[in-house]
């Protein structure tokens, strides 16, 4: 199992011989889902049964939905011959038989067709019987585009999936990293404190104040153990792994959990500021550049997940 991506493309086919109904899903980001739908004017009152498939089976992204219906050809909407007319015109033809006293007089009967009123056109079709006729094979078809359309975001989720983990796994590299060079960080920031302090003492000194000839060790060791405290990244590095076995986890799931990684991002993010504010040395700056851009591109790539 894995995550979900929110943009892909599913088509689905159903026939019963006579009608062919086609159903084309294009899906892209979105914060929420959104559907659009384009149905056949006449099938309208179907816009929100296909807008609650959709929703029960998406969580998020931008939904457009294309319905094509295609009949076979027949003679159902052909014209019809209007009878009563027909026997109308041919009463005429009588009439004027007799009148010219020319019974074997002939009459062309493509010629009656041609006559008013003899062919009529069929009646516009009952929207209920057209509704009733279309919704089976109209929700069949959204269910073979649904199940395409699921197919395609599992494979592109698949591809975050490893994308995600790859820069989780840069992140926690760099963060050993960070680890093994925190003693001799540590090191480095206590030698460049006792430096600015010795220099300040001795300007001191030059400008005729009176200066103890060494540090008090006692305050020397407050000072440090104060700098110690402040540039502490313990609680933040505990965190920032908490963050980053529960986003390892989330990646295993099939439920839609795109906010949920962007919140874990945000967190990570937050963690990661705290430390490179605290570690400014040279030493450090490396490593937490490297892990704001793991981060960066963690959160780029989270807004694909659905």
């Amino acid at each position: 199992m894995s995550i979900m991506s929110m943009t892909g493309f599913g088509t689905g086919e159903f026939t019963d011989g006579l009608t062919t109904w086609t159903c084309e899903i294009r899906s892209v980001n979105s914060r929420f889902l959104e559907v659009n739908c384009k149905l056949p004017r006449i099938l309208l009152a179907l816009e929100s049964e296909v807008n609650q498939t959709v929703k029960l089976r998406l969580a998020r992204g931008k939904v457009d939905l294309f319905f094509d219906i295609r009949a076979q050809r027949g003679t159902e909407k052909l014209p019809r011959l209007n009878n009563d007319v027909l026997a109308h015109y041919t009463a005429m033809i009588r009439e004027v038989r007799t009148a010219l006293h020319a019974p074997d007089l002939a009459v062309d009967p493509v010629s009656l067709l041609r006559m008013e009123g003899v062919l009529e056109e069929q009646g516009q079709p009952d929207r209920e019987q057209e509704i009733a006729r279309h919704r089976h094979g109209l929700n069949n078809a959204l269910e073979k585009a649904l199940t395409s359309l699921t197919e395609t975001r599992s494979r592109e989720g698949s591809g975050l999936a490893s994308a995600l983990r790859e820069q989780l796994d840069a992140l926690s590299a760099e963060t050993k990293e960070l680890l093994a060079k925190r003693q001799k960080i540590n090191e480095s920031l206590y030698q460049t404190y006792l430096k600015r302090l010795e220099s300040f003492v001795a300007h001191m000194g030059q400008a005729g104040m009176v200066v103890p000839k060494e540090l008090p060790q006692d305050r020397l060791l407050t000072e440090l153990a104060v700098i110690a405290e402040k540039t502490d990244i313990e609680e933040e590095l505990a965190r920032l792994a908490v963050h980053e076995q529960e986003f390892r986890t989330l990646l295993t799931q099939r439920e839609s959990v795109g906010r949920k990684l962007d919140f874990l991002c945000q967190e990570i993010h937050r963690e990661v500021n705290t430390v490179s504010s605290k570690l400014v040395q040279v030493e450090a700056s490396t490593h937490t550049l490297a892990m704001k851009q793991a981060v960066e591109r963690l959160r780029q790539q989270v807004q694909n997940v659905e």
